[in-house]
């Protein structure tokens, strides 16, 4: 059976091979969009990319997985950090477009297709976009 966790994995092994984040966490209870910093008090390094699992629905033969991928950059009102958050976003984004399929040892297959991007308001010194994602579990 493919779990939350084994998806997150991979989707971190994506982004750890694109080189631009300095942190990349994924926090072991749901957490909020909204609450993101408050429930990471310790979160310092930037820009950071933060893997939350939402929820899982499950019919006859298949699993699906709402997961949320928060993309954080510093932003102190300089053009240059403004450019280097959007170029986070777009090069992670552009990694992610076309749907991944995954193949886990003996427990099944998953689709990971990203749904939407959308900007968050984490406060003033941060831009940050939130990119949903649907990962449909095969052979569940």
């Amino acid at each position: 059976m493919v779990l939350d966790r084994d998806i997150l994995n991979r989707i971190q092994q994506k982004l750890e091979s694109l080189n631009l984040f300095q942190t990349i966490r994924q926090p072991a209870n749901v957490i909020s969009t909204h609450d993101l910093l408050d429930m990471l008090p310790d979160l310092t390094q930037f820009p950071a990319a933060i893997l939350l699992a939402q929820s899982t629905t499950q019919s006859d033969h298949l699993a699906f997985s709402q997961i949320d991928l928060v993309v954080i950059g510093r932003y102190f009102g300089l053009e240059s950090e403004r450019n280097l958050c959007e170029t986070m976003r777009k090069t992670t984004a552009e990694a992610f477009r076309q749907t991944i399929g995954v193949e886990f040892e003996n427990s099944g297959q998953a689709l990971i297709m990203l749904n939407e991007i959308s900007p968050l308001m984490l406060g003033s010194e941060y831009l940050a976009w939130n990119l949903s994602f649907e990962a449909k579990i095969l052979n569940y």
